[in-house]
């Protein structure tokens, strides 16, 4: 189809036959043609579906027609975006230059560091020259209202929410049970680990050797500290890897996100006693020695950590782990998997995006957003290293084949929360407090 229209473009002929193309794997349609697509990943799915079931008949095939319509009416101007540091934000660069082609509309992004952000949100500062913010998700309780319109009663708002997958929690949205952001590049831990090492018959002899029980996935933290010690090189003089996972220290949100499941795990085991916390605290630290003892180190290192075969295993926000499975990125020495982190208590992450109070293009940014969500850029921005939760995104077999731990997602996004959890509430502000201790102690600890 492509060398057709190639030779037509080259030889300005217009006279064109109609051209329908069956099979398609194309992630944005070309208006003017037909496309049948025919995902033979989608068809094994349902024809496992239902061997598991039962249930034999034939599997249907979705076929239809869908060129790309141009829905929007050309304008000028510009939309200015403020964000924070994410692997999104080279997703959106590219495609923002799509989206200037078709509405005239450009989209200007500015970037900054977590803690940059941070401090320009907690100062209060007007935020005049920027229509949109894509600000952490646990930002919204303290600064939200702050900051951004209500656009509960828009009916833009009402058609997005419609392609964003139910699996989502409303604390990446609303704020007192209105409605001020919409969810972009959401997160959840996960656990990372190397496959090729778990499976490795020499080294599953060797763990049970030393501990007397069979090596495999954690499911607890305390297999997780377990099997970190295993392969941390300082403790284990035949570890393949210098070290079992990474702790996050460099700031103290960092540190209380990669606390807090611990601590969940343990008062869902004690009947919610809260006198467990000295022994979590301890275990906590006591995996510091299974690290690289680094105290500036984030979730980029994690994966540069994994990618490298310095660490086994990390529990990671989602977002950050596409360059592991994405086939660019990723090491060609190593095999990586994903499950549920240990405790099954994962904590939700990630950015939302709301209209500044201050813009005066409410409709724009309401299109731009919808435009994201729609089904060719929601799938494009996922498989560029971004991700939205779209409906489309969700259900892509094809994405779920680039990126395993997209499979699990929405399962693992039903049991993941941030600031609410079996009736207990905790802000923005907690994590800091509870971060800093965290780290202070280490530092006491260690130095």
């Amino acid at each position: 189809m492509h060398g057709l229209l190639d030779i037509f473009d080259w030889f300005n002929l217009f006279d064109r036959p109609q051209i329908c193309l069956i099979g398609s794997q194309e992630w944005i349609k070309k208006s003017g043609l037909d496309y049948i697509d025919l995902d033979y990943r989608i068809l094994a799915h349902a024809t496992v579906e239902n061997l598991d079931t039962g249930n034999i008949k034939i599997v249907s095939v979705k076929d239809y027609k869908r060129p790309i319509q141009n829905v929007f009416e050309r304008n000028s101007g510009e939309l200015r975006l403020l964000t924070v540091h994410s692997p999104m934000n080279r997703a959106l660069e590219i495609l923002s230059e799509k989206y200037l082609q078709i509405t005239g509309k450009d989209i200007k992004i500015f970037e900054k560091t977590y803690e940059e952000l941070l401090s320009i949100v907690e100062s209060g500062e007007t935020l005049s020259d920027f229509d949109l913010i894509r600000m952490d998700m646990a930002w919204l309780p303290t600064f939200g209202k702050q900051y951004f319109k209500d656009i509960t009663a828009f009916s833009q708002t009402k058609k997005i929410n419609q392609s964003i997958s139910k699996s989502v929690s409303r604390e990446y949205m609303y704020i007192d049970n209105q409605q001020y952001t919409f969810p972009l590049d959401v997160s959840c831990q996960i656990l990372v680990y190397r496959k090729d090492l778990f499976e490795n018959s020499l080294l599953q002899r060797r763990y049970f050797e030393k501990e007397r029980r069979k090596l495999s996935v954690p499911s607890t933290f305390q297999e997780f500290d377990e099997i970190s010690k295993f392969f941390t090189v300082s403790e284990t003089p035949s570890s393949p890897t210098l070290y079992g996972h990474s702790l996050a220290l460099s700031s103290p949100v960092r540190a209380a996100c990669e606390f807090i499941p611990r601590f969940r795990e343990r008062l869902a085991l004690s009947q919610m006693s809260f006198s467990v916390l000295p022994q979590v605290q301890s275990d906590y630290e006591k995996s510091y020695l299974y690290t690289d003892k680094t105290l500036d180190s984030s979730w980029d290192n994690f994966v540069t950590n994994l990618n490298t075969g310095r660490t086994a295993m990390e529990i990671i926000f989602s977002n950050y782990s596409s360059p592991l499975f994405d086939g660019l990125n990723a090491s060609s020495q190593f095999e990586f998997a994903t499950t549920t982190i240990p405790g099954n208590a994962p904590m939700i992450g990630g950015g939302s995006i709301g209209i500044t109070k201050d813009s005066n293009q409410i409709e724009e940014c309401l299109d731009f957003i919808n435009w994201l969500y729609s089904e060719d850029i929601s799938n494009l921005l996922t498989s560029l290293g971004g991700f939205i939760p779209s409906i489309y995104v969700m259900k892509n077999r094809k994405l779920q084949f680039q990126y395993p731990w997209l499979t699990s997602l929405e399962d693992t996004f039903n049991i993941g929360s941030r600031t609410k959890w079996y009736g207990y509430s905790t802000d923005f502000k907690f994590e800091q407090m509870l971060g800093k201790e965290l780290i202070d102690n280490i530092k006491e600890k260690y130095s």
